[in-house]
């Protein structure tokens, strides 16, 4: 069961185990969802689902140094299910401003053995995710933000209520 409230709506992982549980049902292996019990093979036609499978995010680098996100599942049923924009061929590439020309590439192997290389010759590469505060105590000002935060960051709006509180410092106005 998807329980969205519209068609194709997206929510967060704890949205989705929250109506789940509100319908005495969990969170499951995308792979063995049937939603039509007379085709088995329905579930292949409908939407993305959470799972409580975890799923490791590699990144592909290209000769050029384009980068394109690829999704490999921990599940054995997930692993085929890979949808093709996030899948070991994708060809879904964004372009990337490298601090040098020393991005992971076959004329490097692939950052010195870092990143694997695949058979179209480009270089995938495991990433690590650190979630640590950049700034010790409050920002001296909106440039001192802008010129040391250079990622962005998902809209707080599409989190569950209560996740994010706006405020804005009196001493700076940030």
């Amino acid at each position: 069961v998807r329980n969205s409230v519209y068609d194709g709506e997206r929510m967060t992982f704890n949205t989705a185990e929250n109506r789940c549980s509100a319908l005495s049902r969990t969170n499951c292996d995308y792979g063995i969802i049937v939603t039509d019990p007379d085709n088995a093979y329905s579930h292949y036609n409908i939407d993305t689902h959470w799972t409580t499978t975890s799923c490791n995010i590699q990144a592909k680098v290209n000769d050029k140094g384009y980068v394109a996100i690829v999704h490999q599942p921990t599940s054995a049923h997930e692993n085929s299910e890979i949808p093709k924009h996030v899948n070991k061929d994708t060809r879904n590439y964004f372009k990337v401003y490298w601090d040098s020309d020393e991005y992971p590439r076959l004329e490097n192997n692939c950052g010195d053995g870092v990143c694997s290389i695949l058979s179209g010759g480009e270089c995938l590469c495991n990433t690590i995710v650190n979630q640590s505060p950049v700034f010790d105590s409050e920002p001296e000002n909106l440039e001192a933000v802008l010129s040391t935060l250079f990622i962005g960051a998902p809209d707080p709006n599409i989190f569950d209520d209560g996740t994010y509180t706006s405020t804005v410092s009196n001493n700076t106005g940030i």
